[in-house]
């Protein structure tokens, strides 16, 4: 077994081992009426404020290596699985695994971040060290775009290192804040670096919200991150339940958007802000801070979210980077 299965089977073992810390979690019903359940995969961090209310149930896991979820689509067990949507669409496609997108759940929430430099500043030039994670993932893809095709940046592949995931950039920037240039980094991760590296004395610096510069670029609306995939042949047999837990999913994005203290109740239910760190990749604060005043800074798409249709909203993205458009035959 790999480093990254290992890491991938102790956060299938958070995840379990946390379910009794809380009381609630959503049970969906077949058509026959008897319970159904629905076996989903998720990164931690901004997708999973859309199973706000899921902590304790233990058919969710929830992983802080985003990377490792490929192998999920592979393996073909979960009934449902959220990962970058583009980079599953590609994975999916080149492989032909048994799962098509069901819905986009979040975007826009990527930023370029420094300790040593400030918007503004001109590019550090042919000895800029830049930390990123998933290489392949749509933060990742997008600064690549942007800084060689908009900002005019000149550096090398090799300049440039990934990590798996964006909660593996933070701890290296508040490990050691000056040891690269730039950090590609999204929220609420971004959020909790800035207050690590404050109580510190040490200010964390936006060069450039990458949302707002993919829009200016004119690249397209946003940039989206986070879809929901479902397993086509588990869909065909229990639909219902399916059906249900996605409806669910748009009810509760929904209430993030609008109602942000109610998420923070209910999550203060689950256990204590380390607890849901754990299992949320964020911490109840975060959420009203982020949330509140409908800021919406979690990136989420709720019900009146214009995207253009999930393959529409999909190819804008994908076609700007040079690629050939997804078919529909990927898209539920």
């Amino acid at each position: 077994m790999n480093g990254k299965s290992i890491l991938f089977g102790a956060a299938l073992v958070l995840g379990l081992g946390l379910s009794a810390c809380g009381p609630r979690y959503l049970a969906t019903s077949s058509s026959s009426g008897t319970e159904a359940t629905v076996n989903f995969l998720t990164p931690t961090g901004s997708p999973a404020l859309a199973f706000y209310d899921q902590g304790t149930n233990p058919n969710w896991t929830s992983t802080s290596v985003a990377t490792s979820i490929p192998a999920a689509f592979a393996a073909g067990k979960e009934d449902a699985i959220v990962f970058d949507g583009a980079n599953g669409l590609n994975v999916i496609r080149k492989n032909g695994y048994d799962y098509k997108l069901a819905r986009w759940i979040s975007g826009g929430n990527f930023y370029l971040v420094s300790t040593t430099r400030e918007a503004g500043d001109p590019f550090v030039g042919e000895s800029a060290k830049i930390l990123a994670f998933n290489q392949t993932g749509n933060a990742s893809l997008s600064f690549n775009k942007l800084a060689k095709d908009y900002w005019g940046w000149d550096y090398l592949d090799s300049q440039v290192t990934y990590l798996d995931g964006v909660q593996q950039v933070m701890q290296a920037l508040v490990a050691n804040p000056g040891n690269y240039d730039y950090y590609v980094i999204a929220e609420p991760v971004l959020t909790n670096a800035k207050g690590q590296l404050s109580a510190n004395g040490i200010s964390l610096n936006t060069v450039y919200d990458l949302q707002a510069e993919w829009k200016a670029a004119g690249y397209g609306p946003s940039i989206p991150a986070a879809a929901l995939f479902f397993n086509t042949k588990h869909y065909e047999k229990k639909k219902a339940a399916m059906d249900s837990f996605l409806e669910a999913t748009l009810e509760r994005i929904d209430t993030a958007i609008a109602d942000p203290e109610e998420v923070v109740e209910v999550l203060g239910e689950y256990g204590s802000d380390d607890e849901v760190q754990a299992r949320f990749g964020f911490r109840p604060a975060q959420v009203t801070s982020l949330q509140g005043n409908g800021e919406n800074r979690f990136g989420l798409f709720g019900s009146e979210a214009e995207l253009g249709g999930n393959d529409g909203f999909a190819n804008s993205f994908w076609t700007a980077l040079g690629n050939e458009p997804f078919e529909k035959s990927l898209f539920l």
